[in-house]
């Protein structure tokens, strides 16, 4: 499992909110296919979202995009059952 906290500023905000581009949301998700990493969780705190990728044969496919007391799932740890709002408030 791999997570990434999308870095803050407006640059960066403006940039993956308008066209989800950039390191985060296209390179790294394209690395972490390659390696075969199985559960890729994107952090967006500006956003106020959880985006969960799963790995499949054919690639990652996004199962979906997780706000407040929405749970996010996690196949690699079923018994992890946080929230998005936890998570994005975390630290």
């Amino acid at each position: 499992m791999a997570v990434e906290v999308v870095s803050p500023g407006k640059r960066n905000h403006a940039l993956l909110c308008r066209y989800r581009k950039g390191r985060d949301y296209n390179s790294k998700l394209a690395q972490y296919e390659a390696i075969g990493i199985d559960v890729y969780w994107i952090i967006d705190r500006q956003s106020q979202i959880v985006v969960v990728f799963e790995l499949e044969q054919s690639g990652y496919k996004k199962v979906g995009e997780f706000k407040d007391g929405d749970i996010v799932p996690c196949s690699t740890c079923p018994a992890l059952a946080l929230t998005a709002e936890q998570i994005l408030n975390a630290g």
